[in-house]
């Protein structure tokens, strides 16, 4: 395939085209279409809710124009209020619209993100990580895979974490991701938890911690 691409902020209008990838990636088993679509909304807000850096790569070919293909988003230090509480407030109102389709999908969600919360932190104690630059998400569309967006989407949020006075950063995967991605890209394992039994019904089966230094 033949195509150009743009590397840009995320803007509000995007919203929409990588929720999508963010569902095709991690919201796309069990739930009704509808809903998945909703919770991956709702999964995109609370990780913009975080962030204080956003990069998108938007593609452009023969066929499309202006295609959003990957995001990521990186953390240094602590959100902006205001924009903290413009996407907290978006995942409250998804979170809403999720309850009135279907309640149980809403209780599995918050579950799901009290457990992961306590296994990140448990992932930083182990792995004696400062929680201060952080990866917070990234992501590339199916289709647009193989093609080096990822690549140069971390090598943005790396730029941008070291320009804040970063000298390592971090970012949390699971076996629902391509984590061998990270380790190709020289990252490292620095530590990793197996999910209890128990919890396995709706999470992943490990969770890994990667690091990523950031020297010059």
């Amino acid at each position: 395939m033949v195509f150009r691409a743009l590397y840009r902020p995320f803007e509000e209008a995007d919203f929409d085209a990588v929720a999508d990838i963010v569902g095709e990636a991690w919201h796309n088993e069990g739930a009704p279409k509808e809903v998945a679509r909703l919770t991956a909304g709702a999964d995109l807000a609370r990780c913009l809710e975080r962030s204080t850096f956003s990069q998108v790569a938007v593609i452009n070919t023969p066929e499309e124009q202006n295609v959003v293909a990957g995001i990521v988003l990186a953390r240094s230090g602590r959100a902006a209020e205001a924009d903290r509480l413009r996407w907290a407030s978006r995942e409250a109102e998804l979170m809403t619209k999720v309850a009135a389709k279907d309640p149980k999908a809403v209780e599995k969600l918050y579950r799901y993100a009290r457990e992961e919360d306590r296994i990140n932190a448990e992932l930083l104690e182990k792995g004696g990580v400062s929680d201060r630059s952080e990866v917070v998400l990234l992501a590339v569309d199916a289709t647009a895979r193989g093609m080096g967006i990822g690549s140069l989407l971390l090598d943005a949020a790396a730029s941008y974490l070291r320009s804040e006075g970063g000298s390592s950063a971090y970012l949390f995967t699971d076996t629902s991701c391509s984590w061998s991605f990270y380790e190709e890209r020289g990252l490292a394992r620095a530590a990793a938890i197996k999910t209890p039994r128990h919890l396995r019904k709706f999470m992943c089966s490990a969770y890994y911690l990667y690091t990523l230094d950031l020297a010059d």
